[in-house]
């Protein structure tokens, strides 16, 4: 593997930096641009293009779950933004992830989203950590493969989200969904077969069986994973809209393509294995930590009934087994 020859490279940054140099190099920039955030602000997105040079376009990607409009994690305004400077914005209702591609100069990636305090830009802002990475073609595939399972945002979608949005405000805001026709467009085949840590949940549901807050960093990145921002501790409110958010995440619909290729049922050592190599991060988690990750994707599968897949423990080891009547992610 050639050697990344970036100033940035193996350099951790704060929010506030990564965003100096998102504009600097917005405003330099020579190829389509790339903002893919699990959380976008319109604000923050119109900070970050204000140099965007006229004759440069690109792509910005969003999760926008319904929840995290309500709770104004994210707006529907973003995308006008986006517009009046060529930028076409996507969703993908399993997306999470934080990168800004600014080709040749790199892509930022880390934990800041695209909010006022992500970028480091309002007061109280919060504490996140980045780096820069090379803009190589393997980057570049990896970043395009993220908008394979997104749906394009045209006028007829916009204003279908907006009707929703218009006579969701008294809902709970933790089990809020899209009608079932919207999703029926927001949800497309997904093959998933690389990861990253952070696509993986990073608790067991154990607090939310017992209606507790979530607390520590854990639990706090699984509720912003699974999208139960304002979440009432409810877990039988919960329990429905929490079986449809676990089978739309990336770690799911891995599982299920990984349970599918071993013939239908796989052992816990087998699945560990395959987990490890199926995580891209670099450094990569140790095999104690990919175990972790694995056994907590396995209790919240099973603390939620997701009747698709089952887990028994015969000879002392857990098997996974893909029974009839799964809610397949592969719709």
């Amino acid at each position: 593997m050639t050697a990344i020859r970036f100033p940035l490279a193996g350099h951790l940054v704060d929010g506030r930096s990564a965003y100096r140099w998102i504009v600097e190099s917005i405003e330099h920039a020579v190829q389509p641009i790339d903002i893919c955030s699990a959380y976008l602000r319109s604000e923050a997105l119109a900070a970050m293009l204000q140099r965007l040079p006229k004759d440069i376009c690109g792509r910005a990607l969003v999760r926008w779950r319904l929840a995290d409009l309500l709770v104004g994690a994210s707006d529907i305004d973003a995308h006008d933004v986006a517009r009046s400077y060529g930028i076409q914005l996507y969703m993908r209702l399993d997306f999470h992830g934080k990168a800004y591609s600014v080709p040749p100069k790199g892509v930022l990636v880390g934990s800041a989203n695209a909010t006022l305090s992500g970028l480091g830009i309002a007061k109280g802002a919060n504490e996140e950590i980045c780096t820069l990475v090379d803009s190589s073609q393997h980057n570049q595939e990896l970043i395009d493969t993220l908008y394979e399972g997104a749906t394009k945002v045209d006028d007829t979608l916009l204003l279908e989200l907006k009707s929703v949005l218009a006579r969701a405000s008294d809902q709970e805001f933790s089990s809020a969904e899209w009608p079932d026709l919207i999703l029926s467009r927001l949800l497309k085949p997904r093959h998933t077969e690389n990861l990253f840590v952070d696509e993986c949940l990073w608790s067991a549901p154990d607090w939310l069986l017992a209606n507790k807050q979530p607390v520590t960093p854990d639990e706090i990145h699984d509720v912003a994973l699974l999208g139960l921002l304002g979440m009432n501790g409810d877990t039988d409110l919960l329990a429905v809209s929490l079986k449809n958010r676990l089978v739309q995440t990336a770690v799911y619909s891995w599982l299920f393509l990984t349970l599918s290729r071993s013939g239908g049922e796989a052992f816990f050592g087998q699945l560990s294995e395959a987990l490890h190599s199926a995580l891209l991060d670099d450094p990569a988690p140790t095999r104690r930590g990919v175990k972790e990750l694995l056994q907590n994707l396995l209790r919240w599968v099973t603390a939620f009934d997701l009747t698709g897949i089952f887990v028994d423990r015969p000879r002392h080891s857990q098997r996974v087994r893909l029974v009839s009547h799964h809610p397949s992610p592969y719709r």
